[in-house]
């Protein structure tokens, strides 16, 4: 073979490696990324569990709008913070999980308090700057239990660490911390208006003024 020629098939071969290849990887993947997230509840939604015991697991499906599943979102499963909740296997009322191959997540190791109603699953999904979320209802059976003041779920600490989660999940989980936070029980939730006391009613030495608020 001509030099000349050894010379064109090699630069054809670098101009394919270096410029070609990487266009048509990044066109794919332009092509195939999802334009939304979808989820579908496959199990824990309507289950009944016993009160103390080892609840259904929740587990998703996550797909794109051609019904493909998306592996690799991430997803945040959050129980409420009193009354009828629980904890997942990680001992906490949070978890953040990556779903597999197959679009799938599972919270795993639920395990319910001792508090018997309607407990209701957060789930929230990120993936590529896309998110959605949903809740699983649950029902937890049991002989009724009188609550302890401050309710049966106690999360004080758990704030502090749905800010920490959030700053790694990001878009779909704040939507859903939004709604964990302001939904602490799975039952009800109320709101509170602290209004300041008025200013005290005083006289002024001197002249006989009396003040008070305006």
């Amino acid at each position: 073979m001509p030099t000349s020629l050894k010379f064109t098939a090699k630069s054809l071969a670098v101009c394919f490696s270096f410029f070609i290849l990487p266009f048509a990887a990044r066109l794919m993947d332009a092509q195939t990324l999802p334009s939304q997230v979808n989820i579908l509840v496959v199990q824990g939604e309507g289950a009944i569990n016993h009160v103390r015991q080892s609840a259904k697991d929740p587990i998703i499906l996550v797909e794109d709008e051609h019904h493909t599943p998306i592996a690799g979102a991430t997803v945040l499963f959050s129980l409420p913070t009193e009354g009828t909740t629980g904890r997942f296997g990680n001992g906490d009322k949070l978890m953040v999980v990556t779903t597999d191959a197959q679009g799938h997540a599972t919270a795993t190791g639920l395990k319910v308090n001792e508090y018997p109603g309607k407990l209701v699953i957060h789930v929230g999904v990120t993936y590529r700057g896309l998110s959605a979320r949903t809740d699983i209802t649950e029902f937890d059976e049991g002989p009724p239990v009188a609550q302890k003041a401050g309710g049966g779920g106690g999360g004080g600490g758990g704030h502090k660490k749905l800010i920490a989660i959030l700053v790694i999940v990001g878009g779909a989980a704040a939507a859903g911390a939004a709604y964990y936070l302001t939904h602490k029980s799975g039952n009800s939730s109320t709101s509170t208006v602290v209004t300041p006391p008025p200013a005290a009613i005083g006289l002024t030495p001197g002249s006989p003024t009396i003040t008070g608020p305006h």
